[in-house]
């Protein structure tokens, strides 16, 4: 599992060197074809398009993830127009964009969300 954040240039405080990352809050999986399976046998209508993408497993509450309003569950298939193959795409968006246009599959559904990411 990962956390949805990626590293940035190092800084130093108080004498101590530390990293600064971007910070949207989630942990998530690959879509694996396990985990497709799975989903298109409990959801007879899950899109069959659906090959690719990450599967959001946990959302941090009060997160940039959360507050704009990603569920555990959600499959992260877009960001910013780039589609999304694996955890390393969503920490390069996450790394490079303060807004995320984030588009999911929720259940059966296609959603869109911004998410305002934060640093830390």
């Amino acid at each position: 599992m990962s956390e949805g954040g990626t590293k940035k240039p190092n800084y130093l405080t108080n004498g101590r060197e530390t990293t600064k990352r971007r910070y949207m809050g989630i942990t998530m999986l690959p879509l694996t074809p396990t985990i497709l399976m799975e989903l298109k046998d409990k959801l007879r209508e899950f899109p069959e398009e659906i090959t690719t993408g990450v599967y959001i497993h946990k959302v941090v509450v009060s997160s940039p993830a959360y507050n704009g309003g990603l569920h555990a569950g959600d499959i992260i298939i877009d960001i910013n127009g780039t589609k999304i193959r694996s955890a390393s795409d969503v920490y390069d968006l996450v790394e490079k964009h303060e807004t995320l246009h984030v588009t999911v599959i929720r259940g059966t559904h296609r959603e869109h969300y911004l998410v305002d990411t934060e640093t830390i």
